[in-house]
């Protein structure tokens, strides 16, 4: 009886042996499923920020929106990218600490214009592109127009140019680009057909040339309002007109010439241009539809005055960008950057 009771106690000591590996297997089996889903967790949660900063994080998101949009997913732009989205993020804090946000009325206007552009990017391309970022987030980023100004306008508020320098540039302007001050307003036809051109040409003195233009010009019908061009900027500094434009499409020098002659209610002769996409030769008729020689030479200095200083303002806002971010300690998070 004895040693029955004996066996039996054995047992039960096993038993409760067993039970106790078990549930130790069985709490180990548990710790390593929560640290696992805990490993797998953080790791997809980090991959969400591309980098830190005093304290602030950026979304991985911001960066693939700033690298795909604004640089086409370029390689070897990627530095270019991280910089551009660290200035906008700082931007946007400066921006906030001093009240500068856009308004109500200008968040609404910006909001509209993002939402249409993503409708008509889905429209044609079959899927939400940008579907992995807001809206609002998305115009933070891109719609910062009256957010810099207000910041260079409260950081940068006057440049002064060096003077020595704007006589050297003036007097030269004066000299080189003088026909950029005059005002030629002209209408023209643009044909890739050297057949239809030649027809069209054929017609000139039989109609007036806005009615050739609807005549020949596929896009142009009788509802269609046909705005005069400036041959020359218009005594606006910098690019701009049609000579230009021509230019970059090889315009001979002579037909420049005979262009910048042209009077009120003339139309030139055929002018052979280049397609610089396809490199095929294009033609056009060019009509002056009004001409001004007469200019304000203090005018015109003052205005370019104007457009050097605002450059120099630019350009010393941009530096000083530049140095928020290198004062800011940004931390890249290698992990949400390599999954861009």
């Amino acid at each position: 009886m004895a040693k029955r009771k004996q066996q039996n106690l054995e047992i039960e000591r096993q038993l409760k042996h067993r039970q106790f590996v078990f549930r130790i297997v069985a709490i180990a089996i548990a710790a390593i499923i929560v640290v696992a889903t805990a490993i797998g967790i953080w790791t997809v949660q980090d991959r969400r920020w591309i980098m830190r900063y005093d304290g602030g994080r950026v979304a991985t998101g911001d960066f693939r929106v700033i690298f795909e949009r604004q640089f086409e997913n370029e390689p070897a732009a990627r530095s270019a990218a991280m910089t551009s989205l660290q200035g906008i993020v700082l931007m946007i804090d400066r921006a906030e600490q001093h009240g500068f946000q856009l308004t109500a009325e200008e968040r609404a206007e910006h909001d509209e214009a993002e939402r249409i552009g993503r409708e008509e990017l889905r429209q044609q391309e079959g899927f939400s592109r940008y579907a992995y970022i807001s809206v609002e987030r998305t115009v933070d980023l891109f719609h910062t127009g009256p957010v810099f100004e207000r910041l260079m306008n409260y950081y940068v508020p006057t440049y002064t140019i060096d003077e020595e320098l704007f006589t050297e540039i003036w007097e030269e302007h004066e000299a080189n680009d003088f026909h950029d001050f005059w005002d030629i307003q002209t209408i023209f036809l643009f044909l890739e057909s050297e057949d239809e051109i030649l027809e069209a040409y054929a017609l000139i003195d039989t109609m007036p040339f806005e009615d050739l233009i609807r005549q020949f010009d596929v896009w142009v019908d009788d509802e269609t309002v046909i705005e005069p061009m400036g041959l020359t900027p218009d005594h606006e500094i910098g690019h701009g007109g049609l000579l230009n434009a021509l230019r970059q499409m090889m315009l001979d020098p002579e037909d420049e010439e005979f262009l910048l002659a042209m009077q009120e209610g003339e139309s030139s002769h055929i002018i052979n241009v280049r397609n610089m996409d396809t490199f095929e030769m294009n033609y056009l008729i060019v009509h002056v539809v009004s001409r001004d020689d007469d200019v304000d030479l203090n005018e015109i200095e003052n205005t370019l005055r104007d457009a050097l200083t605002e450059i120099g303002r630019r350009e010393t806002f941009h530096e000083m960008v530049l140095e928020w971010v290198e004062e800011a300690n940004f931390r890249i998070n290698q992990r949400g950057y390599d999954t861009v």
